[in-house]
């Protein structure tokens, strides 16, 4: 009887722990075909819920660098001229023409913007300044000057008078223009005084000589007067 009863026990035991193991494998069956996948989108939506929240509370504090203003010359006699610059890409430039706020500029991808520009008699003042994507501010460009002048410097020719003739073979060329302008004679190059005014001499062949003086402002206006000159013996 004693042995029957301990027979039973060890049978008993022995399918409890086959139970066991059979429930253990059967939770880890599940865990392997449901648990994982549902562990991978807790992952994802963790890091998820975690990367918004690190994108919510980076603030960008950082202003872009003053854009760089650029322009083949300083004068002109066009109304209009093409400014270009570059500045951080993505930003936004602010043009200020002698104080006056301009239509604003996108800069492209490259860092590269152009804007036309129409220009006021004389001096013309430009700054720029950027601003990101964040609202932040740069510091304002380095000032930009273009002179436009539309109008022709002044020559007046004091000697000789016009159809003029001499039996000297050389003489000297009196006149007077703008201060600072670039004149020539002769496709010579002839100093301007500070008041103006030059001399220049230039020798004659026999006959009828052509004189031509010309006048260039810095902005390329030019003003040119003829003369002839009649070498007699």
């Amino acid at each position: 009887m004693r042995r029957l009863r301990s027979t039973l026990k060890r049978k008993t035991l022995l399918w409890q722990i086959i139970l066991i193991i059979g429930i253990c494998l059967t939770f880890f069956l599940i865990f392997l075909l449901l648990g994982l996948p549902l562990l991978a989108k807790f992952s994802l939506l963790l890091g998820k819920f975690t990367g918004e929240e690190e994108a919510t509370l980076f603030v960008d504090r950082t202003p872009p660098f003053p854009p760089q203003l650029e322009s083949p010359f300083t004068a002109t006699n066009s109304a209009r001229i093409t400014l270009r610059g570059i500045s951080e890409p993505g930003s936004t430039v602010k043009l200020y023409l002698n104080d006056r706020a301009l239509e604003k500029i996108l800069v492209g991808k490259d860092g590269t913007f152009t804007k036309r520009v129409a220009l006021n008699e004389g001096e013309n003042k430009i700054l720029a300044q950027a601003v990101d994507q964040a609202g932040n501010e740069s510091a304002l460009s380095a000032l930009f000057l273009i002179f436009y002048k539309k109008t022709a410097p002044i020559l007046e020719i004091e000697f000789p008078p016009e159809e003029f003739q001499t039996s000297e073979e050389e003489i000297e060329i009196k006149g007077e223009t703008d201060p600072e302008v670039r004149l020539t004679i002769n496709d010579r190059f002839v100093p301007v005084r500070s008041d103006g005014s030059f001399t220049h001499l230039v020798s004659l062949s026999g006959g009828e000589n052509l004189i031509e003086i010309v006048a260039t402002d810095q902005a390329e206006n030019q003003t040119k007067v003829e003369r002839k000159v009649t070498l007699s013996p």
